[in-house]
């Protein structure tokens, strides 16, 4: 719920921020203010000749819903300095932004898994280059040569509450992130949610799968307590009383069903999820 970003990485005052380590954290719901304007989700930045010495930034989730559009990862005119590794890895990014990554050339990025939820077009900028898919990023760039451009299938990846997820961001069984992830040398002994790492190969995400995770087959986990964020469509030449509603009689598991009916005749008709 921050106004801006949900982590940063910041060096000043002439002085060099050193070994800086990111890894194994769930951000989501950020970026709630118009005035966010380049940050991201993960932002870096330097001024008064500061800089970043080592930086190794891994396995975190980020669901990137911010009011503008702005970039899930923005690390613009940043001073990275020494020798020490510097890079950004086994990230699961999920926006419902179309802008992804925008980088300068001094940050290694690699085996990140990355989700636009309208599913076309997004867009990932490195350097002084821009691409709508990632197969041209990777090729025009040099970077994510391991990435994935694929839905997640996280357990409800719009959760909001109080408190720490528990199942919320976590992989469901048939997810890609499983077991694409890298080793990075020395990455801790457990994820966000307290699993021993690695479980076989390494996860992408905060999530390191211990086993077959439920799997929600709806977008919208609430499904059954409203029917919103659809639209439907039937043929009147069939049988123009056609409809969809929402009934609290006969739910599977909560407390409303969708139903499709027609009196008396045969109808065609369908109901689809578009937000």
């Amino acid at each position: 719920d921050a106004d801006g970003y949900c982590i940063a990485v910041f060096g000043a005052g002439g002085r060099a921020t050193t070994n800086s380590i990111v890894r194994y954290n769930v951000c989501a719901n950020n970026g709630r203010q118009a005035d966010g304007a380049k940050q991201g989700d993960f932002y870096l930045a330097t001024w008064n000749d500061g800089s970043i010495d080592g930086l190794q930034v891994y396995n975190n989730t980020f669901y990137w819903n911010p009011v503008v559009n702005e970039p899930a990862v923005v690390n613009r005119g940043t001073a990275l300095s020494g020798s020490a590794a510097r890079f950004f890895k086994n990230n699961l990014v999920v926006t419902t932004v179309d802008k992804l990554v925008w980088s300068e050339t001094n940050l290694a990025l690699d085996n990140n898994l990355y989700w636009y939820t309208a599913g076309l077009n997004p867009w990932w900028g490195y350097g002084n280059g821009w691409w709508n898919t990632l197969a041209g990023y990777s090729a025009g760039s040099g970077q994510d040569a391991r990435g994935v451009y694929a839905n997640p299938l996280l357990n409800d990846p719009t959760s909001h509450g109080i408190g720490k997820p528990t199942t919320q961001f976590t992989l469901q069984s048939a997810s890609p992130a499983l077991n694409k992830g890298a080793d990075v040398g020395g990455m801790g002994s457990q994820d966000f949610y307290g699993n021993a790492i690695p479980n076989g190969a390494y996860d992408i995400g905060a999530h390191e799968s211990v086993g077959t995770v439920a799997v929600n087959l709806l977008n919208n986990p609430g499904f059954e307590s409203d029917l919103t964020g659809w639209t439907q469509w039937w043929d009147s030449g069939v049988n123009a009383s056609s409809v969809a509603y929402i009934s609290s009689q006969g739910a599977h598991t909560g407390a409303k069903r969708l139903t499709h009916w027609a009196n008396p005749a045969a109808f065609k008709q369908y109901t689809a999820q578009t937000s």
